[in-house]
């Protein structure tokens, strides 16, 4: 066995139709696609509910509600179904499985307060609703919320959140205090400053006038004759 001599199964390879190439190979002339019109152009709309060109069906019925894309889907048990647990004393998913009350051990489980509830249990679920919670601590049992891992993922991240808000508070604090640590050592050598450079007054000496002088002049060249 070589490499040439390897053929393909039988119906895996096949000969490409050829369009187009006169009416007797069973596809000239239109190639397959009919007469004139919007089918037989070139890159022709074909996807689901198109009608031609009309206004199509998921257009014109009318949309009410809202789906949001992460709704929590929980699987409900009653408090009255949970009657039937008469051997277990705490009750956990496995459990609800394997007695048929719930299909799946990884979806969310959320206990109702439908019916009455007559055995003390610790259930363990991932919600309560506030009369079954009510109903199993009169019971003296304990209603324990299962964290799930989503859950943990957000609680860490808010956790991050508030670290990161106490971090820029406290940078902001600093900061603060640092600019009044400066404002007050430029206001104290400002002061210091200012002592230095008391200005003392001036003793301003006065100027003798013109006239004195020249009457001292005149005085002593008399006094000469």
């Amino acid at each position: 066995m070589k490499l040439h001599n390897l053929l393909p199964p039988y119906g895996e390879k096949h000969k490409v139709k050829r369009l187009g190439r006169g009416n007797s190979s069973g596809s000239g002339n239109y190639s397959g696609r009919g007469m004139k019109g919007q089918g037989s152009r070139k890159g022709r709309v074909n996807y689901l509910g198109f009608e031609g060109g009309q206004m199509p069906l998921y257009r014109r019925l009318p949309k009410r509600g809202f789906t949001p894309l992460n709704k929590e889907r929980y699987q409900e048990v009653n408090l009255c179904s949970l009657n039937s647990l008469k051997d277990e004393k705490e009750i956990t998913p496995e459990i609800l499985r394997k007695k048929g009350l719930i299909k799946k051990v990884d979806e969310k489980i959320k206990i109702l307060g439908k019916g009455t509830l007559e055995l003390t249990l610790v259930v363990k679920a991932h919600k309560f609703s506030r009369r079954a919670k009510e109903e199993i601590v009169k019971k003296g049992g304990k209603a324990i919320e299962i964290v799930s891992y989503k859950s943990k993922l957000k609680v860490n991240k808010e956790e991050v959140e508030r670290n990161k808000v106490t971090v820029k508070e406290s940078l902001a604090e600093k900061e603060q205090k640092t600019k009044e640590k400066t404002k007050e050592v430029k206001t104290a050598k400002v002061t210091k400053g200012k002592e230095k450079t008391e200005i003392k007054p001036k003793i301003i000496k006065k100027k003798k006038s013109l006239k004195s002088k020249d009457k001292a002049k005149t005085k002593g060249k008399k006094k000469d004759k």
